[in-house]
């Protein structure tokens, strides 16, 4: 488990590489596959930034239990940030039938980092972190955070933390250059 932890972003990119080398079953629908493929990496660079406007420990300060922004709405939000990037490089590849692994694959992966996360942060943070994870859920809200004082809107951070995120744009380089097969290293389809 401490493996996946360490490594848990490259084990979950695992099927990218497959991505990019592959061209069995591909549906060459570029007009579909490229502005979907953006809008979820988009979409994921967004979260991702989102997020990081709330974690303390990613804007350089001292480690704090993150409990708002969308920390209030599910756990791991970064995590579901990366997953849309991935999926957005996966439909880049045009290898749309790979979402089926490598969505799940994914998710594995970072369930299990997320275990051993929530074990060190409940050795720190104890009683506090209990009550957070009884209150919000793992991966997928349990309720809209009313009332509870905790903001949902970034406190103006929001465009630094996008700039920071912005080079996880670059996952898509690989199959662009796969789709215009700059080094001829795929065969003429």
């Amino acid at each position: 488990m401490e493996f996946l932890w360490t490594y848990r972003n490259l084990v979950a990119g695992l099927p990218l590489v497959f991505a990019v080398v592959s061209q069995r079953w591909e549906w060459d629908k570029d007009s579909v596959l490229w502005p979907i493929a953006i809008v979820l990496c988009v979409v994921g660079i967004a979260v991702r930034s989102w997020a990081a406007c709330y974690c303390r420990y990613g804007q350089g300060e001292k480690k704090t239990l993150a409990v708002t922004g969308p920390y209030a709405l599910v756990r791991n939000p970064l995590y579901w940030g990366n997953i849309l990037v991935l999926a957005g490089a996966i439909v880049a590849s045009e290898l749309a039938w790979l979402l089926l692994v490598a969505m799940p694959w994914a998710f594995l992966v970072y369930d299990s980092a997320v275990r051993v996360e929530e074990h060190r942060l409940a050795q720190k943070y104890g009683e506090e972190f209990e009550r957070y994870k009884l209150a919000v859920g793992r991966w997928f809200p349990r309720r809209w955070p009313r009332g509870s004082g905790a903001p949902i809107v970034p406190r103006g951070s929001l465009l630094r933390t996008a700039v920071g995120q912005f080079p996880n744009i670059f996952v898509l380089l690989p199959f662009l250059a796969k789709e215009i097969n700059i080094f001829d290293l795929w065969p003429p389809g």
